[in-house]
């Protein structure tokens, strides 16, 4: 984490992982620039400019075994193995396509009925896809972190092979045929993954004509070139810059910073207009006004947004109020002395100055050792190590844990937590293996999966084969030691980072814990507000039993519980500004207001936005005041929480149209763990694992309700857990 000296000067060093979810290396005094050795605890992405501590070897990873199963279980050692992999399991794929076609002509021809068709046809694309997705996920993993160029290489072209099979078959007219045939004797599970693939292949346009679906298809492939060309034009990554907005002591130097985030590079901005065009476009093509109703039509909630978020807006104004009085307060001591302005620069080095004064560490070792406990207590299921004895590794500081309930491993959960070379800096899950049941032979022998995959990664069950699912974890601390054995003990992260930690592991049991019969919905695969719902939920077990890790940690008795809840000091800030986001992009995809943007950027005014919050955001704040020589006056809330340019609000692009979501997971997860007061370990494992069981079937609201045992629509939305 980033610090001052004054804060730092007695602590020993470790590693830190930084407070906007990525871990660094360098040491940098923002407020001179210079890199130090073994000063000050700060902050440096993993980019180009970062100082490099490894070298980049042309080794292909760290084979620790003589087995033939190399990353994962799959029988691969080499990049060309991998790569193999891909190209057989398309034609295997396009084998299994075709001899789905041939059945149906000879049923459509023969008047032969006595098979339900489309019930055949969910399980052999069903197949089709695992397959597919049990060399994809790899690929997309290793793409991201291996330090080997080839490795690297190799993986993107095995997703390219892939996912250009996968637009094909989107398309494949007759395919989209045999699945909207007759629907009977499907149970309720194979109807909703049924429809889910259904609308899949419609979001393709398999059912538009010649000349429509070309047109369609054109821009499905401007879509996806101009968010590409969008990522390749951002000339800020947004990490480094914020990080100097928390901690450069120059307030003047903090202003520059704040200026540049909400200037737009013009011709992103031109892009990104043409990119909410090209998706409007599309959106109108399947029956929707704009992109914005169409990128909600899968979430739980997904009408009047706008009222949604007046809504949360009101519920967090008190205690905004009060903790910007706060920190303007603060900011008359410390900041500018004798004057009272709050500038929007001084919001973040305020923020996180308040929060240093009683900045709490974990180590590692208790993080883990708490997650092993809870998931024990929840769950009856043990984390025990493996020795992987029959796998190779990407790299010899890898953990692998079996998850194992009554001596059976019923999952894999990797752990790659520290820096390499090329690997990309992040705090995130990735889905390796999803859940899935098959029978063990078909009529051709051997499933295919069984031709590719240790046997390790799936159980025998009388006459079905269950795959065990699998992720990692990966962060990016940094180890002094080349090899295995590092001690977690001295790792230390400061409880913001333990809950965002906390916050994927919440993905990761949803995906290890899924036990679907058919892979394509199952763990987290929903839509954004289901599939952050268990992440959200996750953190909330965390921030509920800090106290106790504090106990392992053995450092319990230095702080008192209200030390315990500094890191969430000023949580209504973050919260506005995610209200505040939300609203812009709500507008941003609504396309009565497409001709307004180019205005609104360049004049970074957005009163008309949020006219409708009751003059909440738009009203003066009394405690601050205007200074023409500064910021030109635009003396608002909003102005004051400072939206960054849309051009840097990647969200517009990955989320757009629905980064609200993030609010109504948070809301419904505070409401479900709420329901748990009062109950054991073991009723509440229970019913989590009811729910993860069934993955992202159904992705509506029920199965959350189920979990809480009420109907959380009934209850106050809330966006405060304390």
């Amino acid at each position: 984490m980033f610090h001052s000296s004054k804060l730092l000067k007695n602590v020993p060093k470790y590693t830190f992982i930084g407070t906007n979810k990525h871990t660094y290396t360098a040491n940098i005094d923002c407020r001179s620039s210079k890199y130090l050795n073994n000063k000050y605890y700060v902050t440096s992405l993993n980019n180009k400019n970062q100082l490099n501590i490894f070298k980049n070897t042309r080794n292909f990873g760290y084979n620790n075994s003589s087995s033939e199963f190399g990353y994962f279980g799959l029988r691969m050692n080499t990049p060309s193995d991998l790569l193999k992999l891909a190209t057989d399991a398309v034609k295997y794929s396009e084998k299994s396509v075709e001899n789905l076609v041939d059945y149906y002509n000879n049923c459509k021809n023969s008047g032969d009925s006595t098979e339900n068709i489309s019930k055949k046809a969910l399980y052999v694309i069903d197949d089709i896809s695992n397959t597919l997705c049990s060399i994809a996920d790899p690929s997309e993993f290793l793409r991201h972190v291996h330090e080997n160029d080839e490795w690297r290489k190799v993986a993107n072209e095995c997703i390219e092979i892939i996912s250009d099979f996968i637009g094909k078959i989107n398309i494949n007219k007759k395919i989209y045929e045999i699945l909207i045939n007759d629907k009977n004797d499907l149970n309720k599970d194979e109807e909703l993954v049924l429809s889910h693939m259904i609308e899949s292949m419609k979001s393709q346009g398999v059912h538009l004509s010649q000349m429509p679906q070309i047109e369609y298809l054109k821009l499905l492939k401007e879509e996806l070139m101009l968010s590409y060309s969008i990522f390749e034009l951002s000339s800020k990554n947004q990490h480094p810059y914020n990080q100097i907005l928390k901690n450069a002591e120059n307030p003047e130097f903090r202003k520059q910073v704040w200026l540049s985030q909400r200037k737009s590079n013009q011709e992103s901005l031109l892009k990104i207009l043409e990119l909410r065009d090209t998706r409007t476009k599309l959106s109108q093509i399947r029956g929707f006004p704009d992109y914005r109703e169409y990128s909600q039509k899968e979430c739980m909630l997904n009408k009047d947004i706008e009222k949604f978020l007046i809504n949360c807006s009101n519920s967090i104004k008190d205690q905004l109020y009060s903790d910007l009085n706060e920190l303007s307060n603060l900011n008359s001591k410390i900041v500018h002395k004798s004057a009272s302005s709050l500038n929007p620069w001084d919001i973040d080095y305020l923020i996180n100055l308040k929060r240093n004064e009683n900045i709490i560490f974990l180590s590692l070792k208790t993080l883990i050792d708490f997650f092993k406990y809870l998931v024990n207590e929840l769950f009856n299921i043990e984390l025990m190590e493996d020795d992987i004895k029959q796998e190779s590794l990407w790299d010899d500081k890898i953990i692998k844990y079996n998850l194992v309930h009554d001596n059976r491993t019923v999952a894999n959960l990797y752990l790659d937590l520290f820096e390499r070379d090329s690997k990309t800096t992040m705090c995130a899950q990735f889905t390796i293996r999803c859940s899935k049941t098959y029978s063990k032979v078909d009529k051709d022998g051997d499933k295919y999966i069984n031709k590719i995959m240790n046997p390790l990664n799936y159980e025998e069950n009388e006459d079905k084969l269950i795959q065990i699912p699998s992720t990692v974890v990966t962060t990016s601390f940094t180890s002094r030691d080349k090899v295995k054995g590092i001690e977690f003990k001295d790792i230390k992260i400061d409880l913001h980072n333990c809950e965002i930690i906390f916050h994927e592991l919440g993905h990761t049991l949803h995906t290890l814990l899924s036990r679907t019969e058919l892979q394509h919905l199952s763990g987290n695969r929903g839509p954004i507000d289901f599939a952050e719902f268990s992440s959200h939920l996750f953190e909330l077990f965390f921030q509920n039993h800090v106290v106790e890790m504090m106990k392992l940690e053995g450092i319990n008795e230095i702080f008192n519980e209200k030390d315990v809840m500094y890191y969430k000091k000023f949580e209504s800030v973050e919260l506005a500004r995610m209200i505040i986001s939300s609203q812009i992009d709500q507008r941003f995809y609504d396309d009565k207001y497409k001709d307004d943007w180019i205005e609104i950027e360049n004049g970074l005014d957005y009163k008309d936005i949020f006219k409708n919050y009751e003059n909440y955001f738009n009203e003066k704040y009394e405690k601050w005041k205007n200074d023409e020589d500064k910021w030109n006056g635009n003396e608002t809330i909003v102005t004051l929480l400072g939206p960054i340019a849309i051009t840097n609000f990647d969200h517009l692009i990955h989320y757009g149209g629905n980064y609200y979501c993030y609010l109504y997971s948070r809301i419904l997860a505070i409401k479900a763990y709420k329901s748990f007061e009062n109950k054991s370990y073991k009723e509440i494992g229970n019913r989590l694992l009811e729910f993860f069981k069934k993955g992202s079937i159904d992705s509506s609201i029920s199965p959350i309700n189920k979990l809480a045992g009420k109907d959380l629509n009934e209850e106050e939305n809330t966006l405060f857990y304390k």
